[in-house]
C-alpha cells in the first residue's frame, strides 16, 4: 500500500524537536493544555522562572536545610517510570478500542462504500491520539529531567524512555499495518 512507506517512517511533530522545542510546543499548544503532565510541567517551568527572578534558583543549594524534601533520585525515576506505564497502558487501550471500530466499520463498508476514505478517517484518529500521548509522555520526560536537573542528579533514565517510547510507537505501528 502506498501511505506503508508513509506510515512506517513518519515521526510525529514532537519527536523530531529538541527538548526545549518540545516543551515549549507542549506548553504552547492549547490542545494539550488540560493534560496533567502537561499541567505539572507548566507548573513546574513557572516556579523556576518565578526562582530565577528571584535569585534563588541554585541546583547546588541544600534544599534540605531548608526543611524541604528532597526527592532521591531513584524516586524521580521511579515516578517517571510508573507515569510512563500508565500512560502505555491507556493508550494502548485507546488504540485497540480504534482498532475495533475501524474493523467494525470496514465489515459494514464491505457491502458498498469507500475504503480509502475509512483508511484516511483512521489514519487522521490515530495521528490525533499519536499527538496526545506524544504531549503526555514528552511532558511527563521533561518534567522528570527538570526534577533530576534541579536537585543535581546526573541519569539517563529519561533519555532512555524517550528512546524507548519511540521504538515502542515504531514497533506498534508496523505491528497494526501488518494486520491491514
Amino acid at each position: 500500500m502506498a501511505f506503508d512507506k508513509y506510515f512506517l517512517n513518519r515521526q510525529s511533530d514532537l519527536d523530531g524537536k529538541s527538548k526545549e522545542e518540545q516543551k515549549q510546543a507542549i506548553l504552547n499548544n492549547e490542545e494539550f493544555k488540560d493534560f496533567p503532565e502537561v499541567i505539572e510541567l507548566k507548573k513546574q517551568v513557572e516556579e523556576t522562572d518565578k526562582e530565577i527572578i528571584a535569585g534563588t534558583n541554585d541546583q547546588n543549594k541544600n534544599s534540605e536545610a531548608e526543611g524541604v524534601d528532597r526527592p532521591s533520585q531513584a524516586k524521580i525515576e521511579a515516578d517517571l517510570n510508573q507515569k510512563l506505564t500508565s500512560l502505555q497502558n491507556d493508550y494502548n487501550s485507546k488504540i485497540a478500542g480504534l482498532v475495533n471500530s475501524a474493523k467494525k466499520e470496514l465489515d459494514s463498508k464491505q457491502k458498498g462504500g469507500s475504503k480509502k476514505e475509512l483508511v484516511q478517517k483512521y489514519i487522521g484518529l490515530s495521528e490525533s491520539l499519536e499527538s496526545q500521548c506524544d504531549a503526555r509522555v514528552y511532558a511527563a520526560i521533561n518534567f522528570a529531567e527538570n526534577e533530576l536537573s534541579k536537585y543535581g542528579y546526573q541519569s539517563s533514565v529519561p533519555a532512555q524512555a524517550k528512546t524507548v517510547y519511540q521504538q515502542t510507537k515504531k514497533d506498534r505501528r508496523m505491528h497494526l499495518l501488518s494486520k491491514l
